[in-house]
């Protein structure tokens, strides 16, 4: 019997110490980027796409793609996979600098423009080959 309460208490020792946060967590802890060099030019209109593959995909995402975004200093972005409107509504209404159009299709994987408040404006938008909306795995172009 003293055994037996042996083993079960190795394997609640292992269950609990082997359990950890998948990340740790400190407060005020400064994002690690990679140097993004600003490519913004008052001469040119940039722009840059940018699969972001279903953002967000972590806690973070939301800060390095707006530190990208602002340090790239790019004129307009079309961003592609957007699975939180939510959270990329968040983030933009952070960026006083920018605005954007959100377009949501029937995958869940949106497409997001986001421009410069000065030097753009959005008269209208519009979605095309919708009627073969197959041809494009069901995200037709905006």
């Amino acid at each position: 019997m003293k055994t037996f309460s042996n083993i079960i208490l190795v394997v609640l020792f292992i269950l609990v110490f082997s359990c950890k946060p998948d990340k740790p967590t400190k407060p005020n802890e400064e994002l690690k980027l990679h140097e993004v060099v600003a490519i913004g030019d008052s001469n040119k209109i940039e722009i840059v796409t940018w699969n972001i593959e279903r953002f967000p995909k972590t806690d973070d995402s939301d800060d390095y793609v707006k530190a990208i975004i602002e340090d790239l200093d790019a004129d307009i972005y079309v961003l592609q996979e957007i699975q939180s409107k939510n959270k990329f509504a968040s983030m933009l209404g952070e960026m006083d600098d920018y605005n954007y159009l959100l377009h949501t299709n029937r995958t869940g994987l949106s497409l997001a423009v986001v421009y410069k408040n000065g030097l753009v404006k959005v008269k209208n938008s519009s979605d095309i080959f919708q009627e073969n909306e197959h041809f494009f795995a069901g995200r037709p172009p905006l």
